[in-house]
């Protein structure tokens, strides 16, 4: 009998770094589940000063800083595609702003920024703003929504979302250390 194969099938063991990269994965999946839940069935039923807050933006700009630019950006393709299929208003441009905006964190963040709370609720406030506002242009260009209703509505929406933040940066920073590193070949 040909030991070979035998041989090919233990170098597909999965390292104990590994498993704890996909924990960590595993993990943000869940917090991103919890959020929409949060946002779907809470937010949704008891909105804020009768103002809508989007959490998602917020959520995928604290995973961008924190995993930086490469991991980062592919999770906020998965979760854009994700809260798109889930029935996200106007889907398709979140999954361009906040693939392409989480991309950018990533690269500021790497580069040109230190991480630190005040950095990441800045750059997540950003994030959300700009998602917000091309949701909005893109309703303002089908006639569904008047030109008032973005200081009235949109720009307290984005502020009110704010306080999530600290929450996601603090917790998505334990989540880091469980994976311990972002490289797969560990």
């Amino acid at each position: 009998m040909d030991e070979r194969p035998l041989r090919q099938l233990q170098k597909l063991r999965i390292t104990r770094q590994q498993w704890k990269i996909i924990l960590k994965w595993a993990l943000y999946a869940a917090a991103f589940l919890l959020t929409l839940v949060i946002q779907g069935v809470i937010l949704s039923r008891r909105p804020l000063f009768g103002i809508k807050v989007n959490l998602v933006p917020y959520f995928v700009g604290c995973v961008c800083i924190i995993e930086g630019a490469d991991s980062g950006s592919v999770f906020a393709l998965i979760v854009s595609f994700a809260w798109a299929l889930a029935g996200a208003d106007l889907g398709f441009v979140s999954i361009l702003v906040l693939t392409l905006g989480g991309m950018g964190l990533g690269i500021a963040m790497e580069n040109l920024l230190r991480e630190h709370i005040v950095t990441c609720i800045v750059c997540c406030f950003v994030l959300c703003l700009v998602h917000e506002s091309a949701i909005y242009l893109l309703r303002l260009f089908l006639h569904t929504v008047t030109a008032r209703q973005y200081f009235r509505i949109l720009v307290p929406g984005v502020l009110l979302g704010i306080p999530s933040c600290p929450v996601f940066y603090y917790l998505f920073r334990l989540i880091h250390r469980v994976g311990g590193g972002s490289t797969w070949n560990a």
